[in-house]
């Protein structure tokens, strides 16, 4: 393909890159003042939560309904890995999709378990550009993966809002919400309409640092997809498909405490507290989430203590997923396995 990128391109700076963009003091600023977010926020949580009772919800957790919930939860990673695999095939052809899988849980893995929420995702694009010998389609495969997330969330929020019609328009928090999901539409509207003028014009107001940015490297590949329009289709309706079981695993984590949250609010929360988890205020959301569930669902009736709980145990569910990531990537599974299976 002729919009391809080769790795031997940009080599030199690809790798330096993928580990930071920034000079090291402003790197580790970022890093301290986020650690710093999560322990204050923190601080303020333990100081003014009754912990004695937050520890007894957590002791009567039913394990059949937290169990589902982790079932639930790697479903939804499941289904994010056959997006990316949609996006992959038209620029690969033939996919490993046990390999995938694997660079799915690493990624995850370094996304919670580095400060920074998107470190994985730049991990597994430079990972499989490099084995492709091609950066540029890879980072774009990966682009298009999370704007089909961003999508999924919008429409989820979106759905949220109308099934909670009059009961969620009398809480406070109606409005903020509101205007929340329509700035997510209205964003995604504008990388449509922006994006064609990005990757044109990009390069003219970049310096060559810039430039060679794993980020824009892929930007600049997204014409690709302009060509085969069809795989970014069937990403968006397939990602779709992974908020549902996020909300389930949530309403699992919530029901497994005996929280009474009526369906519609995690239809309309969950994908706004992964919005949050996204931004990079704190490591790894902690802190930040916990704040957000705590305030969003104690509308609902709920103790600030159940919902401290409830997100305790959302942190236990990334955890899990991130486990079987680091032990893949300890293992030294990170490069795909060309051997051919036996009798071929």
């Amino acid at each position: 393909m002729n919009n391809e990128i080769p790795i031997k391109d940009i080599k030199e700076n690809g790798e330096k890159n993928i580990k930071s963009a920034d000079s090291p003091l402003k790197k580790w600023g970022a890093v301290i003042l986020r650690i710093l977010v999560s322990v204050v926020l923190l601080w303020v949580l333990f100081r003014t939560m009754d912990m004695q009772k937050v520890r007894e919800s957590l002791m009567k957790v039913n394990i059949f309904y937290f169990i589902l919930a982790n079932i639930a939860f790697s479903s939804s990673i499941f289904i994010a890995t056959l997006s990316w695999i949609f996006l992959l095939k038209p620029l690969y052809g033939d996919i490993n999709f046990w390999y995938i899988i694997r660079l799915r849980l690493i990624s995850t893995f370094f996304n919670i378990s580095m400060p920074s929420g998107i470190i994985g995702d730049l991990w597994r694009g430079y990972i499989y550009g490099k084995e492709k010998e091609n950066l540029g389609s890879s980072f774009a495969s990966v682009i298009v993966d999370k704007w089909s997330s961003f999508i999924s969330l919008a429409v989820f929020g979106l759905v949220g809002l109308i099934m909670g019609g009059d009961d969620f328009k009398r809480l406070n928090i109606y409005q903020p919400i509101f205007y929340f999901t329509l700035m997510m539409w209205i964003a995604i509207i504008l990388s449509i309409i922006l994006l064609p003028f990005i990757i044109k014009y990009g390069d003219k107001f970049l310096s060559q640092k810039g430039k060679e940015n794993p980020w824009f490297v892929g930007i600049k590949s997204l014409d690709i997809y302009a060509k085969e329009p069809s795989p970014v289709l069937y990403s968006i309706v397939i990602t779709l498909l992974s908020p549902i079981f996020s909300v389930l695993a949530f309403q699992l984590a919530g029901l497994s405490l005996g929280a009474d949250i009526p369906l519609y609010a995690y239809t309309i929360f969950v994908p706004l507290i992964r919005v949050i988890n996204h931004i990079p205020l704190s490591v790894n959301s902690v802190g930040t989430q916990d704040v957000a569930i705590i305030f969003i669902f104690s509308q609902y009736g709920v103790s600030p203590e159940v919902c401290f709980s409830l997100s305790i145990l959302t942190h236990l569910l990334k955890l899990a997923i991130s486990f079987c990531g680091g032990i893949l990537y300890l293992s030294g599974k990170v490069s795909e396995d060309k051997t051919p299976p036996a009798g071929k």
